[in-house]
């Protein structure tokens, strides 16, 4: 068993009414400790406080896995899965766990998760990651009856970039866009693609006055850019908003406000001709 158990690339803890009786040197290394300084002690001690209730409960349970974290030597965490069974041992029954550290897998669902909310032309928010993330802003901001605002923008003229100009193009002028929205927003802002040349933005905190002000902040970066860029384009976006103030809307209300202010703006621009393609 010692030979076996020291070998072996995960730890493996015995503990009878919650203290360790058994331990190898993996499990130890983990924790910054050495094997025979865990002998003795509460199980429960090397858990995150947070944890301890749970594991509790779910390590009286014959033949239970789970995942937890756990606390090292210095104080920092890291979590584990551990798989517990009922042995004999030393003629009691007592509880073995196997326990793996699966920092590195956490980590890489971290970074799927974190790819799947994201759009991959501009890197911004995807509608999944838009849904997700303003549902549970909007959700905190109606709890202490803070105003929010949602904007909605899209990109004038896109059809007409693509079939003169190609598809790269295309995606020049949409990278350009959302380049623009996050020059204006802030980090927090949950910032969208929400697919073609459509693009949405939940603002915390923000009202009918600062709303207004950010729209004529968009418009004078998109006169700049368009003095950088000096492409065969001139970016046009239109950009319409919605403010819940004491109102409580939902986040489907505030987006179909916000959509239907965008169109008014873009019915607005189209009268006056925003679009134009530049000459060779």
């Amino acid at each position: 068993y010692r030979v076996l158990s020291d070998a072996s690339f995960e730890g493996i803890t015995i503990t009878s009414d919650g203290m360790i009786l058994d331990t190898n040197e993996q499990f130890a290394s983990w924790l910054g400790y050495e094997a025979h300084e865990l002998l003795g002690i509460p199980e429960l001690e090397l858990l995150a406080p947070e944890e301890r209730a749970r594991v509790l409960r779910l390590s009286k349970t014959p033949d239970v896995a789970y995942e937890s974290v756990m606390t090292r030597r210095d104080g920092s965490t890291f979590p584990v899965e551990v798989r517990g069974r009922f042995v004999a041992f030393r003629g009691k029954s007592v509880r073995m766990a196997t326990v793996r550290d699966i920092t590195e897998r956490k980590q890489r669902e971290a970074r799927l998760q974190a790819e799947s909310l994201r759009d991959e032309l501009t890197g911004l928010y995807n509608r999944r990651g838009f849904m997700e993330l303003a549902q549970k802003e909007l959700e905190a901001a109606n709890r202490v009856r803070s105003s929010s605002a949602l904007f909605f923008a899209d990109l004038n003229g896109m059809k007409q970039i693509n079939d003169q100009l190609g598809h790269e193009m295309g995606d020049h002028a949409i990278r350009a866009a959302a380049s623009v929205l996050s020059e204006i927003f802030r980090p927090s802002d949950v910032i969208t693609r929400l697919g073609g040349d459509e693009f949405a933005v939940f603002v915390s905190g923000c009202d009918e006055e600062i709303a207004s002000a950010i729209c004529s902040a968009i418009e004078h970066a998109v006169e700049r850019v368009n003095k950088e860029l000096r492409a065969r384009y001139r970016l046009s976006i239109s950009v319409g908003f919605a403010v819940s103030a004491q109102r409580q809307l939902d986040l489907s209300s505030l987006m179909q406000e916000a959509d239907t202010d965008m169109y008014r703006v873009k019915r607005g621009r189209h009268a006056r001709g925003s679009l134009r393609i530049l000459p060779n």
